[in-house]
């Protein structure tokens, strides 16, 4: 048994997975708040990994866009979080 100031390899590595976990969900908590929003649903498991699996890059363009797009529909005064995506189709077709 090592003396209770020395810290195991295994705890230290533990704590910086966890640490890494922890940023990578503050990076995807933006974007995952304008989905849950524009949803009004909470995100499915596989949509989080989803998120998760994106490179930090990625994310930032990913949640750009997604800001953009639902600037635009407030914009038009027609989007309601309760809309569903089938009902914008012809917007995005004739665009």
């Amino acid at each position: 048994m090592p003396p209770e100031n020395v810290v195991l390899f295994e705890d230290t590595k533990q704590l910086e997975l966890e640490k890494a976990k922890e940023e990578r969900l503050q990076q995807i908590e933006p974007i995952a708040d304008l989905i849950i929003t524009a949803a009004g649903r909470d995100l499915r498991a596989k949509e989080i990994r989803f998120l998760e699996s994106l490179e930090t890059k990625d994310l930032e363009t990913f949640t750009a866009m997604f800001t953009d797009a639902l600037n635009g529909y407030a914009a038009q005064g027609s989007y309601h979080p309760n809309d569903r995506f089938e009902d914008y189709k012809c917007l995005i077709t004739t665009n």
